[in-house]
């Protein structure tokens, strides 16, 4: 059986959507209008609200991780549902979260309340995460820089799994993997399932 590494944010639930609610909030309170119109293009890049926030980017995703913000997001339609399938299915799964580590007990408690399976095998980290994966064979996530590495990049790979695949949901800044080897895309977890079950042996007996 294989072991897929599964992301939280913008792949479990709308980060992009949160963030830019957290940044509207700022920059209200402050009156600062550029940035309360810069924040609707911000996500063309994956990169660009770091760019353009600089070290307020992570003043930012700290509040996007308070506690009572996680217990409050919505899963994504049919996500807890597809990855139920996988569990069920035999396979190991691992979520990992670019987030603090004190996030760690209100993220599982929302796993467990959404019905996703396997919460015990949760990483919330700041580092980068190639060293907590590094045994996967499968990925969903959405980062375009993760995707990449982890399906071409055999310094991740120390247990020769070559033959890696990568699945995430569609975002303006991911739109250039659409056509990239190993990595599929779909708008939403009912698509995604479909891409699962074609490209990988996780939904198949």
């Amino acid at each position: 059986m294989s072991k897929v590494a599964i992301d939280i944010d913008d792949t479990l639930y709308s980060f992009s959507d949160l963030a830019q609610e957290m940044i509207t909030k700022v920059a209200i309170k402050r009156g600062d209008k550029a940035l309360k119109n810069g924040v609707y293009s911000s996500w063309h890049e994956w990169r660009t609200p770091n760019d353009l926030l600089d070290e307020e980017w992570q003043s930012i995703i700290d509040l996007c991780h308070q506690d009572h913000v996680i217990r409050s997001q919505m899963p994504f339609k049919n996500a807890a549902l597809v990855l139920r399938k996988i569990f069920d299915m035999g396979h190991d799964i691992v979520y990992i979260s670019n987030r603090a580590e004190s996030t760690y007990n209100v993220t599982k408690e929302w796993l467990q309340n959404y019905n996703f399976p396997q919460a015990n095998s949760l990483i919330c980290t700041t580092e980068n995460k190639v060293s907590f994966i590094k045994d996967c064979q499968y990925i969903i996530d959405d980062r375009p820089k993760t995707l990449v590495e982890f399906v071409y990049d055999y310094e991740w790979n120390e247990n020769r799994i070559y033959d890696r695949v990568g699945f995430g949901l569609f975002c303006e800044y991911n739109r250039a993997l659409t056509d990239v080897p190993g990595i599929y895309l779909a708008p939403n977890w009912a698509l995604l399932e479909k891409y699962i079950e074609e490209k990988s042996d996780l939904l198949n007996g």
